[in-house]
């Protein structure tokens, strides 16, 4: 409505904080839609689900008074240009490694840790986010702090620092159930948490790694019946409770808000049954919103829930299911501006 109202909206920057936490540092709305890769999106049953800021805002160039389509088509090129130039492709390569080993080294943790490592550092966890969120108090208010401090620490011996002195806070205060209580679990979340928040500004390139929360869905669901064996509810177990609350649940805070409002109305209605998307950030089931993350005063992705596939979230689930691997899929790619002449249904990809 904005920009039918005024396109040369289209030409000015801002700096913005979005819902994850990230600041993108003086960019423009189409840069953002680029980043964010808002763009139209098919169903497995061929019909377009989701209506792209991507396509909507380019439709929008083509009404900048005064310019040329050749002067159009340069604008838009240059701000692509600024979004993904050349050298980006060696650096989005570069940070996917570093994304992935980020995840391995706390999946590697989980998987040599026990079940009842994981089961008291769940409990742990659970206690801290539970006095953090619920409580008004003193130790809240430190243990805030300490939890921030960590998130924000920008290199190991700031991180060690940060970790260390909320491990002897928590023992100081009794939180802890057990006289061995094992950190090596706990530690391991915090440093994977303290990699995924944003550092810096961003200014270039793709908000997020799709290809990273597909593999968490599926590393879920490969490794279900083995962190489940021998509990009635494989679910319940204590490395399944951690991995989908706390290392893949982590991993959604940070799906740009066009992903969101498809996660929460239903990977699965959306993209296997065809329903159009609604642009809305209302769970299917359960109530609330999956933004913002902490609206719920009780529930929040990545502490004590995850977000599934058909349009809701739940402390445990029974799988995270292909659609994740549907979504990455339908963001794996770089789109490219509209050239002179081109109608939208001939819209290049690149190769």
């Amino acid at each position: 409505a904005m920009l039918t109202k005024n396109p040369a909206l289209l030409l000015e920057k801002d700096t913005i904080v979005d819902f994850s936490g990230r600041k993108h540092l003086n960019r423009t709305v189409y840069q953002l839609a680029l980043g964010a890769k808002d763009c139209d999106v098919i169903s497995s049953k061929g019909n377009k689900v989701v209506d792209g800021m991507i396509e909507m805002i380019e439709k929008h160039f083509r009404r900048l008074t005064n310019k040329t389509p050749e002067e159009i088509e340069n604008i838009m090129q240059k701000q692509y240009d600024e979004q993904f130039p050349a050298e980006y492709k060696e650096i989005e390569i570069k940070q996917d490694k570093s994304d992935l080993a980020a995840y391995t080294a706390v999946m590697n943790v989980v998987i040599q840790a026990t079940n009842e490592v994981c089961k008291e550092t769940n409990e742990l966890e659970n206690e801290i986010f539970n006095i953090i969120r619920k409580e008004d108090t003193e130790r809240s208010k430190n243990l805030r702090y300490m939890a921030q401090s960590i998130l924000k620490a920008n290199n190991e011996e700031n991180f060690k620092n940060a970790f260390n002195a909320l491990a002897a806070y928590i023992s100081e205060k009794g939180l802890i159930k057990s006289d061995k209580f094992d950190f090596t679990v706990l530690k391991a979340i915090y440093r994977f948490r303290n990699y995924l928040e944003p550092q810096k500004a961003f200014t270039i390139g793709k908000h997020f790694n799709h290809k990273l929360l597909a593999k968490a869905a599926a590393d879920y669901d490969g490794n279900y019946d083995t962190f489940g064996a021998g509990f009635d509810y494989k679910w319940e177990a204590p490395k399944n409770l951690l991995c989908w609350q706390k290392i893949f649940g982590y991993i959604e805070r940070f799906v740009p808000a066009c992903d969101g409002q498809v996660i929460a109305q239903g990977l699965w209605s959306v993209l296997e049954n065809g329903e159009k998307s609604k642009r809305n950030f209302d769970w299917s089931y359960g109530g609330g919103k999956y933004f913002p993350l902490n609206s719920d005063p009780v529930w929040e992705i990545g502490y004590n829930c995850g977000a599934w596939e058909r349009g809701g979230w739940g402390a445990g689930a029974c799988g995270a299911g292909p659609a994740f691997s549907k979504l990455m899929s339908s963001k794996n790619f770089n789109p490219v501006p509209l050239r002179t002449g081109e109608t939208f249904g001939q819209r290049r990809l690149p190769a």
